[in-house]
């Protein structure tokens, strides 16, 4: 999923846009250094600070990006990595999303479908990751995205998930200890209720 954000802090940034590489989990690392504080250093941190771009119009330090599915496996690993502005699905499966923006591949009953090799998208030319690319121009970059998603598999330190946890009181859902989650909290029928305007006096 890619989204546009916005940063704003009158005298410190300024008025423009850029295209570089950041994600959530760099708001982190970056807040905290603008506050003047200290990052953990007694476990690792996957964030990397903003800053250059937001204040300094500078490039990333982000090269690449690991997305995981809905509910992450450890036999999986990384479902797609991107990096710069390739993105290399090992894996797709189903989505959440609704029906005026599915694909015949991403309807929740799909099943989870493996790619050797990789499936390739330019997102630059192609952001709707609908054309994979081929051919031996692309090998190296190919190559080169496996080749960082194995490191980063092998690296990784799992932990017990919060969501998927044991404990159905701590689940964030509304419907604690159902199946299948996350696909099964849904609240209260919303479809057959009725709105009344206000009565002012």
């Amino acid at each position: 999923m890619r989204e546009p954000a916005i940063a704003w802090m009158p005298g410190k940034i300024k008025p423009g846009q850029t295209t570089e590489l950041a994600a959530t989990v760099d708001l982190f690392v970056t807040i905290v250094n603008i506050a003047g504080g200290e990052v953990p250093t007694d476990r690792p941190i996957d964030g990397i600070d903003m800053s250059p771009i937001l204040f300094q119009q500078q490039k990333s330090d982000r090269n690449y990006y690991f997305y995981y599915s809905s509910a992450p496996d450890p036999d999986d690993g990384v479902f797609a990595t991107r990096y710069q502005q390739y993105k290399a699905h090992f894996y797709t499966k189903g989505g959440m999303a609704g029906p005026p923006y599915r694909d015949h591949d991403c309807w929740d009953a799909a099943t989870k479908k493996k790619h050797d090799p990789p499936l390739l998208f330019n997102l630059m030319t192609d952001p709707s990751e609908q054309y994979p690319l081929g051919g031996v121009m692309y090998e190296d970059i190919l190559n080169m995205i496996v080749n960082i998603t194995e490191t980063f598999n092998k690296e990784m330190t799992w932990h017990p998930s919060e969501i998927q946890a044991s404990d159905p009181h701590v689940m964030p859902c509304c419907k604690p200890g159902c199946s299948r989650y996350p696909i099964c909290c849904t609240c209260e029928d919303t479809t057959n209720w009725t709105t009344k305007s206000p009565t002012f006096n």
